[in-house]
């Protein structure tokens, strides 16, 4: 990073995304040395070039960020991950999501704790074939794939949260928008709008993101499909 941007850039900071995103040790051994050296080479790099290289690496310093604010205060949750993971997956024997299960629903897909594995076979049980192990986020991501009523109050929640900082909340939303049985059609324009909002800013489209269970997916293409399922 010293050098500045050169053909191995892009590859040294993705490498370093990977790192930090997925060990904790690091992320907090070297939190500000990498800070500073991030911050230093976004700062040498010319204003309209070279964007993937400026998106990762204030990626990286997001995960740096968190990880230092959470070594100061542990993060909160509503429930054990177990209990959590549990009544996540019960909010698909209901008939409609209200406002309260949304939030929950797309909040547990940031949720990186780990359930037991008894809990976790037993939940995946009825799904196929699965891993032996995996965590909240997994359980909650996992549910986005299937269709879904939501009240009005609900499907206002899920339009706001496209707008979410957090790359993954706004995929989140954006699944939930693509399996929504019937949306209003209010929703559904300010849905459309949104995402072409964001479609036309770069720097919101093309952030990196990191779905649970370890996939890495485009965000513009995930907007893209919902919004031709929108238009539909």
């Amino acid at each position: 990073m010293k050098d500045g941007i050169n053909s191995y850039s892009l590859s040294v900071l993705f490498c370093l995304y990977s790192v930090v995103a997925t060990n904790d040790t690091v992320a907090s051994q070297y939190n500000h040395q990498i800070q500073d050296s991030l911050r230093s080479f976004v700062g040498s790099l010319p204003a309209q070039q070279a964007l993937e290289q400026r998106l990762l690496a204030k990626a990286v310093l997001r995960v740096l960020e968190r990880t230092t604010t959470a070594s100061h205060t542990p993060p909160s949750f509503p429930a054990q991950a177990d209990e959590r993971a549990t009544k996540i997956n019960e909010l698909q024997q209901q008939a409609s999501l209200s406002k309260q299960d949304a939030v929950e629903l797309l909040s547990a897909c940031t949720d990186t704790r780990k359930v037991t594995r008894a809990t976790w076979q037993k939940l995946m049980s009825e799904k196929g074939p699965w891993s032996t192990e995996g965590t909240v986020g997994e359980v909650a991501w996992g549910l986005l794939s299937q269709p879904w009523s939501m009240n009005e109050e609900a499907e206002i929640v899920v339009v706001h949260a496209l707008d979410d900082k957090d790359a993954l909340v706004c995929a989140a939303a954006a699944r939930l928008l693509q399996q929504a049985k019937k949306l209003e059609a209010g929703e559904r324009r300010r849905a459309m709008e949104k995402i072409m909002a964001i479609l036309r800013d770069d720097e919101l489209s093309r952030r990196p993101l990191d779905t649970p269970g370890g996939g890495v997916e485009r965000l513009d293409d995930l907007l893209f499909e919902t919004l031709r399922v929108l238009v539909e």
